[in-house]
């Protein structure tokens, strides 16, 4: 057993989250709002450009945001690239990230909602959802006024957002429907997850009144994945990633 001695500090890393948009002194200021520290980590979410003048901006934005930070000591600044037009790859790109950095490091994760493109906002609140809920990982959510004399912490309010238990069977189907992208029967179901027929359509069913499947009725009934049930395939997917990373180390 590890004991720390009485009165010593134990310093916990902090990674923050922002959607990086064009207005960095803001930014900064938020970040300052939400006591960060020079060894803590930012995470800068950015969408990616369709054309060379808003890429050479976004660029530009990320270098001045380093440079503002570097001056309080903030040294670790990483940037990823969303995909902001598309929403499952851009949630996943978040989660995905996220999961990476903190299989090698002890902590938690600070979510700042502080300006930057409102899509990316969005993404960020469901990656939180589905990191906290899913992933397991010790994360928090800010919303930064953007006068700065108000921070918000919705945290514990986003406890009321349910993510449903789903059983082993449950995740091979839906890994099954995600990764053939069609409409398929239940039988076809049921011979790949070596479940019996009933098992599986009540399986489905669970499926279905939750939103991850939907079922197309035409001279046979047929399952198909939701945009929902993509996203959490690919979340658990994620998190099964992490923990093996977890256990080489």
């Amino acid at each position: 057993m590890h004991i720390i001695p009485l009165g010593m500090h134990v310093f916990v890393q902090k990674h923050f989250l922002i959607p990086l948009g064009y207005q960095i002194d803001y930014h900064v200021r938020a970040l300052m709002k939400l006591g960060i520290s020079p060894n803590d980590v930012v995470i800068a979410f950015s969408p990616s450009e369709s054309n060379e003048e808003a890429r050479s901006r976004s660029e530009k934005a990320f270098q001045e945001l380093q440079e503002l930070l570097g001056k309080l000591g903030i040294k670790d600044v990483r940037r990823v690239v969303v995909a902001v037009n598309d929403p499952i790859t851009a949630i996943s790109t978040i989660v995905d990230n996220v999961a990476r950095v903190m299989s090698q490091s002890q902590g938690e994760v600070i979510i700042s909602f502080s300006g930057g493109i409102r899509a990316l906002g969005i993404y960020m609140l469901m990656a939180y959802i589905l990191l906290n809920k899913l992933l397991k990982i010790n994360s928090r959510f800010y919303v930064v006024a953007e006068n700065l004399d108000t921070v918000i912490e919705l945290t514990e309010l986003l406890n009321v957002l349910r993510i449903p238990d789903i059983t082993e069977t449950e995740l091979s189907i839906l890994s099954y429907l995600a990764k053939t992208g069609g409409c398929l029967s239940a039988a076809d179901i049921s011979e790949y997850v070596g479940k019996d027929t009933s098992t599986v359509n009540r399986q489905l069913g669970n499926l279905e009144e939750e939103g991850f499947v939907r079922v197309r009725r035409g001279r046979a009934r047929c399952f198909e994945v939701t945009n929902a049930g993509k996203l959490l395939y690919l979340t658990m997917a994620s998190r099964m990633g992490r923990q093996n990373l977890l256990n080489t180390q």
